[in-house]
């Protein structure tokens, strides 16, 4: 654990200020330790507000891009942990086998996340539901 504390870097996001894009290469960790994120659709559509919460494991772990957008509901400090770091850490503890075993046996479980996710956000990107929402932002 002493390893994984220098390891992560603080960062404070403002509101408004994107943690990430839907799109972009998962390389960090985001660990948000106060304040809200919401999670939106490629069109804006906030479909999830988080606290206190990993965000983008999936993508980390998969190293594909990022799914959906993470964006600050509030001032918000997030510990990150960047992907080469972290590799760098599994190297140094030789624990890179270890770790490959265990993305192959969890696999599985992963692709149900992001599946699960990758779902939500096609619900809630048809026009009729991106409709329902404009409609409902004006009241």
């Amino acid at each position: 654990m002493p390893y994984l504390e220098k390891c992560l870097e603080l960062e404070i996001y403002l509101s408004d200020d994107y943690l990430f894009r839907e799109g972009e290469r998962g390389d960090a960790l985001h660990i948000l330790v106060s304040g809200s994120v919401d999670l939106l659709t490629s069109q804006g559509v906030k479909f999830k507000t988080v606290s206190y919460c990993t965000l983008g494991e999936t993508s980390f772990f998969l190293f594909e891009p990022q799914i959906c957008s993470a964006k600050a509901a509030d001032s918000c400090e997030v510990f990150q942990l960047r992907m080469a770091t972290f590799l760098n850490g599994l190297d140094d503890y030789q624990l890179s086998s270890q770790f490959r075993e265990y993305l192959a046996a969890h696999h599985s479980s992963l692709q149900e996340a992001k599946a699960s996710i990758e779902n939500t956000i096609t619900n809630l990107s048809s026009s009729k539901m991106v409709k329902f929402f404009d409609a409902n932002d004006d009241i």
